[in-house]
């Protein structure tokens, strides 16, 4: 909110979806810390510093996400200001439906091990950003 009074919603959201975009890289590569520390015995350490840094990560990527979603629903939402409670609804479901679905593809995705989430939100990552 407090970024608004300084900057339009355009630059906020791309800033948002650079940090997504970081936090998803930093995620690739502590789950893959987490798969080479899992394999080594007794290295409790990077196991430990490896789950952190993966919690991190996805903190990060919240951050984005947080600074994408208000955003984007505000830009979307400016069109129906005359039927605004109702415009709210249809996106809101909408998008609660489209979150289903990525969730959904998620799951057909996982393949057992930690990598099929990083690379899937990669791949999540950059389409937002080419779109």
């Amino acid at each position: 909110h407090r970024l608004n009074s300084y900057f339009p919603p355009e630059k906020i959201i791309g800033a948002g979806v650079v940090i997504v975009l970081a936090g998803v890289g930093f995620l690739s590569v502590m789950t893959h810390l987490e798969s080479v520390a899992g394999s080594m015995i007794g290295s409790t350490y990077t196991q430990l510093a490896s789950v952190i840094g993966i919690v991190v990560s996805i903190g990060v990527m919240f951050v984005g996400i947080g600074m994408i979603i208000p955003n984007t629903i505000s830009i979307a939402l400016v069109s129906y200001q005359n039927v605004i409670g109702t415009a709210g609804s249809i996106f809101g479901l909408i998008y609660y439906l489209m979150i289903s679905g990525f969730t959904a593809l998620m799951g057909l995705l996982h393949d057992g091990t930690v990598h099929a989430m990083p690379n899937y939100f990669l791949f999540l990552g950059v389409l937002v950003h080419v779109l």
